[in-house]
């Protein structure tokens, strides 16, 4: 993996994009960027709107 770099274009402010932004502890970003079956489920859980 190439390391990101401060004033890589790829940084960005994450709230001039997005209205809800979360932090992930980086074994949990890796499950995620693995596609873990059960990470994903769980993500899938965290941002479907309830009513």
């Amino acid at each position: 993996m190439t390391p990101i770099l401060l004033g890589d274009k790829c940084l960005y402010s994450a709230h001039t994009r997005h209205q809800t932004v979360y932090f992930f502890q980086r074994h949990i970003a890796n499950r995620i960027l693995e596609e873990d079956p059960v990470t994903l489920d769980a993500l899938a859980m965290m941002v479907v709107a309830t009513d």
